[in-house]
């Protein structure tokens, strides 16, 4: 019942969306004629669309010259901060994976004059709160607090960030906390999977890494690394904000002066190296087969690698995936979710970065399902990239949905933080936030269906199954669409061959 309510509802949605214009990328309603029963009144011809644009962001600087990015947003009393650093876990050596998100755990573990239970109870009583966390190519210190307790706020966060204690006793509680997460991320399908596909496209760099690394590499980590690691990654001289608040421009100025406006030594700063461009490739479809014995379902995973980020291509692209599987009524997820019942949720996603990216589309099906899933899969793969491309009301009906949905992201602080930092973080030209609306209304159909076709290569799939041999061995097998690879939970090869 819950499943055709939420059916009913998006098919009401798609009525309403496929009355928008056709005559381009807009979201400019069509006037519906009266109906000629007479049991309704007139509908009413609809307006225009309402605009909307980015609030508007000031680009100020520190006086030690760190950028800083504000926008003023008075609906509620609290300051979001989050200060990026540029370049991350992909400057990793490959014998210390693992070594920026360790150091990323231990700021939060104790400073030089706080133990981290006081750094805790002072935070829970200022309700604010101070996170590090390191992603791919940038880390950055997170900050929310109410206004009237900023300063005390970013005293702590200050001290967090630039006197982490490091002490022996913490580093080993984090280290078996790590070791202890690696083991249990075996359990865990999706995350098994997304480890092995990005492996199987990239080795072991780049986007082929782990964030926590390996048991062997985190055993590794000495004091030392840690203490190397925040001087070359959590330093000023790296470093740029972005603030969103209601305080006035000088009160936010002054605060962040006094926590973060220490003059900056450029010269003993470690340049960032930048990151090898990434040399994985799949020459051919190919199946990679990560054994779960008595799994009820299967994780089925296929894609390929896609070029690095490129901001002439990067909405065209986000549009054509959004018809194949970036959102719920997308070919994928109808098939086979709302067709075929294998699951409960299919999509697909295109990342890119600065040096690479992947395309891939996933679901978790029921196990005695999983060649069914797959075949699925490839046919709205080669349909989409052949003989059904996006049709014409599919292409509307994304730009209205990207159109429509744009000003949700800016609803609350939070949000505008995480629009305007990402931004900040990715290195995005000048002006990508405040030109999305151009960008979707100069779309083509064409310009869409060539972006999705240039990042899918139906021929040259890595496809990754995490599951039971023993359920789907055989029928996947059947299918013979390539040669079928043993690996282990870390994409390394089996020990051993799965036996049903």
């Amino acid at each position: 019942m819950k499943s055709q309510l939420i059916s009913n509802s998006l098919l009401s949605a798609l009525v309403i969306t496929m009355t928008m214009s056709q005559t381009g990328c807009t979201s400019t309603p069509t006037p519906q004629a009266a109906p000629d029963s007479g049991a309704w009144p007139t509908m009413p011809t609809p307006g225009p669309a309402p605009t909307f644009q980015v609030p508007h962001a000031e680009n100020l600087a520190l006086d030690n010259g760190m950028a800083v990015t504000l926008i003023a947003n008075t609906k509620v009393p609290l300051t979001h901060i989050q200060m990026n650093f540029y370049g991350s876990r992909h400057l990793e050596k490959a014998g210390k994976r693992g070594l920026a998100a360790f150091t990323s755990h231990m700021l939060t573990e104790g400073t030089t004059s706080k133990s981290a239970l006081e750094i805790s109870a002072a935070l829970q009583t200022l309700a604010s709160r101070v996170t590090f966390r390191s992603y791919l190519e940038y880390a950055a210190l997170d900050v929310e607090t109410l206004d009237d307790k900023l300063d005390e706020t970013l005293s702590l966060a200050s001290d967090m960030l630039q006197n982490p204690a490091f002490n022996p006793s913490d580093i080993e509680r984090v280290r078996r906390n790590t070791q202890n997460a690696i083991l249990t991320e075996r359990d865990d399908l999706k995350q098994t999977a997304d480890k092995v596909f990005r492996k199987v496209l990239f080795g072991d760099q780049y986007l082929g890494s782990w964030s926590r690394g390996s048991n062997e590499t985190v055993e590794s980590l000495t004091r030392e690394d840690l203490v190397w690691w925040h001087g070359y990654q959590w330093r000023l001289s790296n470093a740029g904000l972005v603030v969103v608040s209601g305080l006035p421009k000088d009160v936010i100025l002054k605060s962040l002066n006094r926590a973060f406006g220490a003059a900056i030594n450029h010269s003993k700063a470690v340049p960032l190296a930048e990151a090898p461009k990434p040399q994985g490739a799949h020459d051919s479809k190919a199946i990679y087969w990560v054994q779960k014995d008595g799994a009820s379902q299967s994780v089925v995973m296929l894609g390929n690698i896609a070029p690095a980020f490129d901001p002439a291509r990067s909405t065209a692209q986000q549009a054509g995936n959004s018809v194949l599987g970036g959102q719920f009524t997308s070919r994928v997820n109808m098939n086979l979710r709302e067709d075929k019942g294998y699951t409960y949720g299919a999509r697909s996603a295109v990342n890119t970065y600065r040096h690479g990216g992947y395309y891939r589309a996933s679901a978790s099906v029921k196990a005695n399902t999983t060649a069914a899933s797959l075949t699925e899969f490839l046919k709205e793969f080669d349909g989409i990239t052949g003989a059904h491309p996006i049709t014409e009301t599919e292409y509307q009906n994304t730009c209205s949905r990207m159109l429509q949905g744009w000003p949700a992201y800016f609803e609350r602080g939070r949000g505008m933080l995480s629009q305007y930092a990402a931004a900040d973080a990715n290195k995005r030209p000048t002006g990508w936030l405040e030109g999305y609306e151009g960008r979707v209304t100069g779309l083509s159909h064409d310009g869409v269906q060539k972006a999705l076709g240039d990042l899918i290569d139906p021929s040259k799939l890595a496809i990754v199954i995490v599951g039971d041999w023993a359920i789907a061995g055989a029928d996947v097998e059947a299918l013979k669409l390539g040669p079928i690879v043993r690996l282990d939970h870390d994409g390394n090869p089996a020990k051993a061959t799965p036996e049903g």
